[in-house]
């Protein structure tokens, strides 16, 4: 195996769909490993995977994010999932970073475990970029692709939205910090558009998400992205691989 993909929050939605879609596109030589805390849901996508024709190998990993694991804790349990031997032969890396949760309200009302929620969206990333730069040496793995699945809620602001806003605005910093300490990383913080998943699903029936009627309309008429799209989308800019380290790229950029 020469080659690591590596996906956070891959038991459904966009993760699941970046796991299927980059089987498809590396049909051998590829060693996966797929985190998320649903352990059910997670084996589903695993058992997609291997009932393809590619020949790669699927590793799951059951990984709470809402867990403050320490560093030696969490690079013990990635370790212990992954094959020394196989991580020797790694030569180029792909990680996508896309766990994460939504909470809707007032800044007064969602005051209440805040910690929780940048632990699952922030520090659990922190934490897991810098277990990885210690398994992936750039010297032993030197093309490596971090992708910060985003949100145009990292850059904008809107009523209620004051946790994830927050939260997807420091992990964005967080990346541009990733690449402007480590340059020789390719760092991309991808926005994937209103996509179809159980987040959008979420949003538009909260009364306190404060939709726009276009967007209603959007959702109703079916007329949101696909995950298979955007993922799609996404691999078109890795493959081109011209964009400006750490540089935030929407689904409807032209690149």
């Amino acid at each position: 195996m020469q080659r690591l993909v590596i996906i956070t929050g891959a038991s459904r939605g966009i993760g699941a769909t970046i796991a299927l879609e980059t089987n498809r596109k590396f049909k051998k030589g590829t060693l996966f490993l797929l985190l998320a805390r649903d352990e059910v849901k997670l084996e589903e996508v695993k058992n997609k995977l291997t009932s393809e024709s590619a020949e790669n190998k699927i590793i799951n990993l059951k990984l709470d994010f809402s867990v403050n694991y320490q560093k030696t804790e969490l690079m013990h349990m990635i370790k212990s999932s992954l094959n020394s031997t196989d991580l020797k032969e790694i030569k180029e890396a792909y990680i996508f970073y896309n766990h994460g949760t939504l909470k809707l309200g007032s800044i007064e009302s969602v005051a209440e475990n805040l910690n929780e929620d940048f632990q699952i969206n922030v520090f659990s990333v922190w934490t897991l970029t810098s277990v990885l730069s210690d398994i992936l040496p750039l010297e032993q793995v030197p093309t490596q692709f971090h992708i910060n699945i985003s949100s145009l809620l990292a850059s904008l602001v809107q009523k209620n939205y004051s946790v994830y806003n927050t939260t997807r605005s420091s992990r964005a910093t967080f990346f541009r910090c990733l690449a402007a300490e480590h340059p020789n990383l390719r760092v991309l913080n991808y926005q994937p558009g209103p996509v179809y998943t159980d987040m959008q699903k979420q949003i538009y029936e909260n009364n306190e998400a404060h939709l726009s009627s276009s967007y209603r309309e959007l959702y109703e008429q079916g007329k949101l992205v696909y995950p298979e799209e955007t993922v799609r989308r996404l691999w078109e800019i890795l493959d081109k691989n011209e964009f400006e380290n750490a540089a935030t790229i929407d689904y409807y950029d032209s690149v």
